[in-house]
């Protein structure tokens, strides 16, 4: 009687145990998102900038996603997170920015848009990991995908860096050096009002901001898979 009890139990609570498999920590900034399901459907990345002019990135870019993680990290450990994903197919490189190591983490073939989104989600739920941004697909017929890390650039107006500060402390955004009084170079983490792309739209807004662009990781086709460079390129790539 005790065995079958115990077995009309497991059978009971196997449906809960299966659909906590795709459940997910919602990251910072999102409301209500718990289910794989909700990860469904591809983003739509927009640059509009401080005249309004809108530049269309797409949706993301299925082959890569860029991982900021927490500084002291190991190689192995890097891996270790990365692998807990079934869409994880290896780590290809990493790229150097002012504001730390950003690495370049491969997806199986076959991966979609919303494999991005939803892998994004999981790794950025880890405590390790400090982000997880997309890439995009370029016209241009000599880089094979641009890269958002989690670096911009803003230009203000001189005499204004209070009020950047009080604007990057109110969005939970990161002063990472100043190359002038007018120019500065901010980072966007999981934690901030959003990624750097979405930073460098608000920023846009303000009226003592003259622009504010996101500094762009590229790859040219002739390069290895881990050999991406970086620049602020947003103006001279035209965009699908």
């Amino acid at each position: 009687m005790k065995r079958l009890l115990l077995i009309s139990y497991i059978l009971c609570v196997l449906p809960f145990l299966v659909s906590c498999e795709n459940e997910l920590v919602a990251p910072a900034g999102a409301t209500n998102v718990q289910t794989k399901e909700a990860y469904g459907a591809c983003r739509t990345y927009q640059y509009i900038s401080k005249t309004s002019d809108v530049t269309s990135y797409g949706t993301a870019y299925k082959d890569i996603i860029l991982v900021g993680f927490r500084e002291g990290i190991t190689e192995r450990e890097k891996q270790q997170i990365v692998r807990q994903s079934s869409l994880y197919k290896e780590i290809v490189g990493e790229v150097a920015l002012d504001s730390g190591p950003i690495t370049l983490v491969q997806l199986k073939a076959r991966s979609t848009c919303a494999d991005v989104e939803y892998l994004r989600a999981q790794l950025q739920r880890h405590p390790d990991v400090l982000f997880a941004n997309p890439a995009f697909n370029t016209q241009d017929s000599e880089i094979a995908w641009i890269g958002l890390p989690n670096e911009f650039l803003v230009s203000i107006e001189t005499g204004t860096q209070a009020q950047l500060e009080a604007l990057a402390a109110s969005t939970n955004t990161r002063l990472v050096f100043s190359l002038s009084e007018e120019l500065h170079l901010m980072s966007a983490d999981k934690n901030s009002q959003g990624d750097a792309l979405a930073m460098s739209n608000l920023f846009n807004q303000q009226a003592f901001v003259i622009s504010a662009e996101p500094n762009f990781i590229f790859q040219a086709k002739t390069s290895g898979t881990g050999e991406a460079t970086t620049q602020t390129m947003l103006k001279g790539t035209k965009q699908r």
